[in-house]
């Protein structure tokens, strides 16, 4: 099984590029999320294979929204987080990946 991997922010210049090389140097599947609900039809065209767009998906999503970050978090072996503004960082994100793997490890 391939791993999973999400990135919070994967439509900003730095997740884009983390994004980027992860399509192109592992087998994982990637979830990238946005703001945009519209963002996964431009996502696709930049992606120059169907193989490689197979891999991609994107889930819109503002960080105010806690559910659907945790269930987002909760699907993923991997969390890389890469949304802005960096200067008003919070625990939001953090939480839910902590509180995931303190079950697995129990």
């Amino acid at each position: 099984m391939e791993k999973q991997v999400l990135i919070i922010g994967g439509r900003g210049r730095i997740g884009s590029c983390v994004m980027a090389d992860l399509i192109a140097h592992t087998s994982a599947n990637i979830v990238i999320t946005g703001r945009t609900p519209t963002s996964h039809l431009v996502l696709a065209d930049e992606i120059a294979t169907d193989s490689l767009r197979s891999r991609l998906s994107y889930i819109a999503l503002d960080l105010v929204e806690k559910e659907k970050l945790q269930a987002a978090i909760a699907h993923t072996d991997l969390v890389v987080h890469c949304a802005g503004p960096f200067r008003q960082r919070d625990t939001s994100v953090l939480q839910p990946v902590f509180k995931k793997v303190f079950l697995t490890l129990m």
